[in-house]
């Protein structure tokens, strides 16, 4: 899986490392974003189609996220509440 912003790659996660629960944490990256502005991530993913696999969907959530500013200090992490990635304030 390939965590973007535009067209520039931030992190990927192999299928090697997703857990049985389905989870992959994008992590390690850095963003500069202005406030009262807003950027846009898009997740893409290479999908195997083989007889052998069991399932033919594919299901992406965002179950967490959070912001921290330029001196790695949290300025906000998510609930499920804010599952719709939208920051506010």
């Amino acid at each position: 899986m390939y965590l973007y912003n535009g067209t520039t790659l931030l992190d990927q996660v192999s299928g090697s490392s997703i857990g049985t629960d389905g989870v992959a944490t994008f992590d390690g990256f850095n963003v500069k974003i202005a406030k009262n502005s807003s950027v846009r991530f898009t997740v893409t993913t290479d999908i195997l189609d083989a007889a052998a696999n069991a399932y033919d969907t594919l299901r992406l959530n965002l179950n967490g996220y959070s912001v921290e500013d330029e001196d790695a200090d949290d300025v906000f992490s998510s609930t499920p509440a804010d599952a719709d990635g939208i920051l506010a304030d």
